[in-house]
């Protein structure tokens, strides 16, 4: 028997010395049933009845609690979208999935709202003490080298700005 490798190496040397031979002795080429254009009308409508499919999905995940318990803990990334809610990686078909890709980008948050609801959240709970820029930063894991870094800065020193006046307006209504 011929092995694969072999094989080709024969097909190669007969197609380079006698080409007109190897031509004509060739099978034909078979040629399936459904045209060019039957074959792009059938995938577009699979991926409209996966757009429909995954729009439900996430309309539903949006509409339910567990979107708001979500927000308030973690980040909402692609990622997660993809392996928890879908069970399918649409971030790489977005293109093909309109009506998805709309609540698809809703549903998702940006670092620096994720960070400035990390702030947010620390700073409610510690009452009635004044933390530092780097004890926050450090709290909400952002390192000194980090690209958010520098735009972080600015969310939080509007945020400890409010808070310092919260905390100096409760202590003049304590005293």
């Amino acid at each position: 028997m011929i092995c694969l490798m072999k094989l080709k190496l024969r097909m190669s040397w007969l197609k380079k010395h006698d080409n007109d031979w190897f031509e004509k002795n060739l099978p034909e080429k078979k040629y399936s049933k459904t045209t060019l254009q039957e074959k792009q009308i059938k995938i577009q409508k699979e991926w409209n009845e996966k757009d429909m499919k995954y729009l439900k999905i996430l309309s539903e995940y949006k509409q339910s609690g567990k979107y708001i318990k979500i927000l308030s803990r973690s980040r909402i990334t692609k990622s997660y979208l993809d392996r928890r809610v879908l069970n399918y990686p649409l971030s790489r078909y977005l293109s093909k999935v309109p009506k998805s890709k709309e609540i698809y980008e809703e549903l998702l948050e940006s670092s620096e709202v994720y960070y400035e609801k990390k702030i947010e959240y620390y700073l409610n709970t510690v009452e009635n003490y004044i933390a530092t820029e780097g004890e926050i930063v450090e709290a909400i894991g952002i390192s000194q080298g980090s690209k958010y870094h520098d735009s972080i800065k600015g969310i939080l020193r509007e945020k400890m700005d409010k808070y310092r006046e919260n905390i100096m307006k409760r202590k003049q209504l304590i005293e």
